[in-house]
């Protein structure tokens, strides 16, 4: 995996390596790392051992409610106060619910909110945590509190890092560090138990065009690209045929993700299309530098539900680079150890070997998690749509953190450095701040990559 850094590279997940103590060889002609671990969603199913069919649903959920209770209770020994992290939703409840049963005393949960109700989870948390008994804090983060710590992301996460859930991930992080020195987290249940709307959105969408020529369907995806931002018209008329879920959002942003998805082919072109923000067809950057696609490691894509080999492309990939990398940098920014028990090996691999058809009930994902926690809390406390860890980031950079940004993100700035097109980026805050899109994720990357610049200028390594 690369860095930000020229020649500077980074260990794969569960990899390691392995150096003589006389200091050779030296750091030009490094051995490959040696992987301990391999996912076990990397090969497809007809090459790895799946639940008997006829073994029954319940033998099932024992057997996964068994691996958590252990995987959780090993997580729990500490010599140091410790606690968990709680949204509200199904995994981090799960985790609270099975660390319960293991205490001594009530669990120390931790949680954040914000004043904008659309991004509000905290009374979900809170209920969650009355009914488990749990010692609770909450923090509501103010556009105040998140203006306080950005300065500090930067250097927090050593590169250019753009998911914006890392500020209240931070915030959460020092809340729980004036309790408890270790927290439990409820993250990896997405991507071993097909919790992300993506994976549903992919087989919708590939159910729905699966049988349209691709020379059409491509055809289609250039008269998208064609088409102006502007042309209200057009957009409302193309939303208004409903050829995926995010068409139906009549945004141009979205719908350049749905000519993505009409133009793919392998399931790989299906991952890179709805992972999508920087649209591949953009001026956005000046240059170009193509990721290494990751998901060139998983085999079997044809031979596979589409969901399942999204859900592995996401288990290689977004989970250590993102979900992983950002609470890792909160958390030991403060200096807060954090153990997940759902990446545990021995619940991914049997969550691996759970049928698809068990993991999908109703299109919805992560049937299994939903029936355990059923067993701990009444479904009224989480049978809800999923929320994600999200922030007002777009109404905050109309906002509060419009200055902030502009700065970061003048034309005169990015002209100057020539990284990023002035003028694309221009375009793009301006509709942005008229209310006319919702480009924040870009102008969000585009000023945190910024931020990194500015702070690695100050402290090079």
């Amino acid at each position: 995996p690369w860095s930000i850094h020229e020649n500077i590279f980074k260990l794969p997940p569960a990899g390691m390596l392995e150096l003589p103590l006389d200091g050779s060889p030296p750091l030009d002609a490094l051995p490959e790392p040696r992987i301990w671990w391999r996912h076990p969603l990397l090969v497809p199913p007809g090459e790895r051992s799946l639940l008997p069919a006829e073994e029954e649903e319940k033998s099932v959920l024992d057997r996964l409610e068994d691996l958590l209770r252990k995987a959780v209770a090993e997580r729990m020994i500490a010599d140091v106060p410790l606690g968990a992290f709680l949204s509200g939703g199904i995994d981090s409840s799960l985790v609270v619910a099975l660390m319960r049963e293991h205490a001594r005393a009530p669990v120390k949960t931790f949680s954040i909110g914000f004043r904008e109700a659309d991004h509000d989870e905290a009374p979900f948390a809170r209920r969650v945590a009355r009914h488990l008994g749990t010692d609770h804090r909450e923090l509501y983060v103010t556009p105040d509190e998140a203006r306080s710590v950005i300065p500090e992301l930067a250097r927090i996460h050593d590169e250019p890092f753009a998911d914006s859930s890392q500020i209240p991930t931070t915030l959460v992080a020092r809340l729980a560090r004036t309790e408890v020195t270790v927290a439990l987290s409820g993250d990896g249940g997405d991507e071993a138990f097909c919790g992300y709307h993506r994976y549903l959105w992919g087989e919708e969408v590939a159910q729905r065009t699966g049988r349209v020529p691709l020379a059409l369907r491509r055809l289609a995806a250039g008269t998208i690209r064609c088409l102006p931002r502007a042309s209200a018209a057009l957009l409302r008329l193309i939303a208004g045929l409903s050829i995926t879920p995010l068409g139906r959002t009549r945004s141009p942003h979205r719908l350049l993700v749905t000519a993505e998805l009409l133009a793919a082919e392998t399931p790989g072109e299906w991952y890179d299309a709805l992972t999508l923000y920087w649209p591949r067809h953009s001026t956005t950057l000046a240059g170009e530098m193509p990721l290494p696609p990751h998901w060139r490691a998983i085999r079997g894509g044809r031979r596979r539900p589409l969901a399942e080999f999204l859900m592995a492309a996401d288990s290689i990939g977004y989970l250590p680079n993102d979900i992983l990398t950002k609470v890792d940098r909160a958390a030991m920014s403060c200096s807060l150890e954090t153990r997940i028990p759902f990446l545990d090996p021995a619940v991914q691999d049997f969550a691996a070997r759970i049928p698809h058809r068990m993991r999908v009930r109703d299109g919805r994902g992560k049937w299994p998690l939903r029936a355990l926690l059923a067993r701990h809390l009444p479904r009224t406390l989480f049978d809800r749509p999923k929320q994600g860890f999200a922030v007002p980031i777009a109404a905050w950079l109309r906002g509060p953190l419009r200055e902030w940004a502009g700065d970061l993100i003048s034309p005169d700035r990015l002209h100057r450095e020539g990284l990023i097109e002035a003028k694309t980026i221009a375009a793009l805050w301006d509709e942005h701040q008229r209310g006319e899109e919702d480009w924040s994720p870009i102008l969000w990357a585009a000023a945190m990559f910024e931020a990194w610049r500015e702070e690695s200028a100050n402290d090079p390594l």
